[in-house]
């Protein structure tokens, strides 16, 4: 199965994108980097956590590490937004590790919305860094470390001010929210495909092809996702053994993780780890 996707991204990328076609992402995907999107024009249908809600001119969208998201076309077309994403590591050379990972830490997950005027101010930034994207100089590198600090700082401030000043608009039933919670919420542990429909009261037929209508992604390829995503996370931030790592996501076997997560990675799990290891050197 390789529909769920680990994407690498570098400790620096930023581009915005105008498109006139209806194509969304190919797939349920997440990153080891935090991600940034900010709808310029369009509307778009964004599944990720528990909820599958429609995102419009500007909303600010946030991705922590490790959380898995989609997004789809939803009725326009035509489609603008910037895309950031970024690692801890472009900010050491203008601050201590601690220090970046405290400025990283008042960014969550989720939709701000926030007024024009800042919305105005967030788009000045990211444009200003768009010019600055190819460091050739050390100073180009510390000048692009400062603007992305203070355009950290003021998301995480919006994050807290503006989170919820508007309604959410969700497009997935009360029933279907709750089949995310259960799913969201239990894929550590030995759910299947008859736990999910039984909790949704549906037969597998019918919670198959909601899951599939409401997502554009099957249950296992969501399951699957989330406990790769999980065990990726533990990988690199910890040094559990990786066959407790493998049970901690939810795997039912350490031999089922390590395919899986070759087949989503291109790397074993053991790789992986001695790859971050080195990196820390």
């Amino acid at each position: 199965m390789d529909y769920y996707a680990y994407v690498k991204t570098e400790g620096f990328e930023l581009d915005k994108v105008r498109r006139t076609d209806n194509i969304g992402m190919d797939c349920q995907h997440y990153h080891d980097t935090y991600e940034v999107m900010v709808i310029e024009e369009g509307t778009r249908s964004l599944v990720f956590n528990n909820v599958v809600e429609n995102v419009a001119k500007g909303d600010i969208i946030v991705f922590t590490p490790y959380v898995l998201h989609l997004t789809r076309p939803y009725e326009e077309t035509v489609y603008c937004r910037y895309c950031l994403n970024f690692s801890t590591d472009v900010l050491t050379g203008i601050m201590s590790p601690a220090d970046a990972k405290k400025l990283v830490n008042g960014l969550r997950t989720g939709i701000i919305r926030t007024s024009e005027s800042n919305i105005g101010f967030i788009k000045a930034m990211l444009d200003n860094m768009l010019g600055n994207v190819e460091v050739k100089t050390t100073l180009d590198k510390a000048m692009r470390a400062v603007r992305l600090a203070s355009f950290i700082e003021l998301l995480a401030k919006l994050t807290v001010r503006g989170q919820q000043r508007k309604q959410p608009d969700i497009t997935c039933s009360e029933q279907f929210m709750h089949i995310l919670n259960y799913v969201n919420s239990n894929y550590t542990k030995p759910i299947t495909l008859d736990d999910a429909a039984r909790e949704a009261h549906l037969s597998k037929t019918h919670f198959c092809r909601m899951f599939k209508k409401e997502t554009g992604m099957t249950f296992m390829e969501h399951l699957t996702g989330l406990r790769i995503a999980r065990a990726h996370d533990l990988l690199v931030c910890t040094d559990e053994p990786i066959q407790s790592i493998a049970e901690s996501a939810g795997f039912s076997s350490l031999l089922s993780f390590e395919r899986l997560f070759k087949s989503a990675l291109g790397k074993s799990p053991q790789a992986v780890r001695h790859d971050n290891a080195q990196k820390r050197l």
